[in-house]
């Protein structure tokens, strides 16, 4: 039998007989109070998490809430985008696009603030520009299966190993690929990089594979963090003038080096980085 979103929330909630059950039903009533328009959705369902992620969306998702061990996070993916005086974020501070509140057990919540969150955030979305009709397409056609579940949103690595997730607030709400190369998985710091860069990330997602996975070896290849950075900002650069390599770059050495396995098996390479678990 189907059930709407709202009854999987509800289901989601009803299974936590503790505090946090109570927390984040609190929650959900704070948020779709603050936005007449708010929709609620059910998103990255897997084995280990059979029932799902609760996600709440206006033009874009606004925020995701999921139980952890100890805390309850509420999880806004342009939230660095949004001004928080009352100081609510306490969680992926460290994150050039998320920003997350993390409630633990007695913990009081703000409500009139988290209402102000939740408003400018569907603002925000409200407010995103739209990519022109051939890149929309481009970007809808990258859109994921749901089928392994961003434990961070951004930073979630899909299910070839060689992408990241993103909710950029593009289109119709969903989960989306912002792919890798064929031998280097995207890293988290070029990902939020194109995720922050619209023009930057349209052409990325027009490129080929093996383009994408010379300017990821690029930027990897950096010894310092200041050259990393600045490749970084170089490859945002190069790809809104329509470079489609990186300049004066030799080529991958890995590419080669991995030519073999690459091509013979269905089963891609093991990523090089681990994506970081709920509530780490």
């Amino acid at each position: 039998m189907t059930t709407s979103p709202s009854e999987q929330i509800d289901a989601i909630i009803a299974e936590s007989a503790d505090w946090r059950g109570e927390t984040l039903a609190h929650l959900r009533s704070l948020v779709l109070s603050s936005c007449s328009t708010m929709a609620e959705e059910v998103k990255w369902k897997k084995p280990s998490r059979p029932q799902g992620v609760s996600v709440w969306s206006d033009k874009g998702i606004v925020c995701i809430g999921e139980m952890l061990k100890e805390a309850v996070r509420l999880t806004f993916p342009n939230g660095a985008r949004l001004k928080d005086p009352d100081r609510l974020f306490n969680a992926r501070l460290a994150s050039n696009t998320v920003r997350a509140i993390d409630i633990g057990e007695g913990d009081k919540v703000n409500e009139a603030s988290l209402r102000t969150l939740v408003v400018q955030a569907a603002f925000l979305n409200a407010d995103a520009p739209q990519p022109p009709a051939a890149s929309k397409r481009k970007l809808q056609t990258a859109v994921a299966a749901d089928k392994d579940p961003a434990e961070h949103l951004t930073a979630h690595m899909a299910g070839d190993g060689k992408a990241l997730r993103l909710d950029d607030g593009t289109g119709p709400a969903g989960s989306r690929l912002v792919p890798g190369g064929v031998v280097h998985e995207m890293p988290l710091d070029l990902h939020e990089a194109l995720v922050a860069n619209q023009t930057a990330l349209t052409a990325w997602m027009d490129i080929t594979p093996l383009a994408r996975n010379e300017f990821i070896c690029w930027v990897q290849d950096a010894k310092q963090e200041a050259t990393r950075q600045r490749r970084i900002r170089r490859t945002q650069e190069e790809l809104e003038e329509g470079l489609r390599r990186p300049c004066c770059w030799p080529g991958c050495k890995h590419r080669e080096r991995n030519r073999t396995s690459f091509v013979t098996t269905s089963v891609p390479p093991p990523s090089e980085g681990g994506s970081p678990g709920p509530g780490q």
